[in-house]
């Protein structure tokens, strides 16, 4: 494959991505309310902890754990599947 093909297949690709966005490109409710505080009703920036949305970092994390638990048998899986060919 020549490096000007290449180039443009790398280029399609990309446009194709940016035309079709999914439910994981967009920003969470949590990432939204990041500089509202709900506890102390008062507007930050920067790194803090909001007792407020407790509930929400718990389902978040709760939710990033149990995808970081499929990712073996996913890599397993892809491992197998590439094996075959």
């Amino acid at each position: 494959m020549s490096r000007a093909s290449n180039h443009r297949g790398k280029h399609a690709c990309r446009s194709a991505s940016r035309k079709a966005p999914t439910q994981n490109s967009h920003p969470t409710k949590l990432t939204i309310a990041n500089v509202i505080s709900l506890s102390e009703g008062t507007l930050y920036l920067g790194a803090s902890f909001d007792h407020g949305k407790f509930e929400a970092y718990t389902r978040e994390v709760n939710g990033r754990v149990n995808l970081a638990e499929v990712f073996v048998s996913f890599i397993e899986a892809v491992k197998a599947n590439v094996a075959k060919w």
